[in-house]
């Protein structure tokens, strides 16, 4: 199991999107950039429920080896950071 740094920046604009890179436990780098970090967010706007995701597609996701994980360890998200806006009412 390797260590790698995935980084996307399709939906920085968003009022909650993950704000920096995240960590992912994965056999390859193909592995690495398909690990979804989240789930889809909704949102009601002028009466209407939208849903988007703070992710965005594989194509736009970069990985950058760190290095050899423990042994034991299984694959998927090590460390991640969100940012939301919540507006006042």
């Amino acid at each position: 199991m390797k260590l790698w740094k995935i980084s996307q920046k399709k939906t920085t604009g968003h009022d909650s999107a993950y704000d920096s890179e995240i960590v992912v436990a994965a056999e390859s780098m193909y592995d690495a950039i398909w690990t979804y970090p989240g789930a889809h967010v909704e949102f009601e706007k002028d009466g209407k429920v939208s849903t988007y995701s703070p992710w965005c597609d594989v194509e736009f996701v970069t990985a950058e080896y760190l290095g050899e994980a423990r042994k034991d360890m299984k694959s998927g998200v090590i460390v991640i950071s969100f940012r939301t806006f919540l507006q006042e009412s």
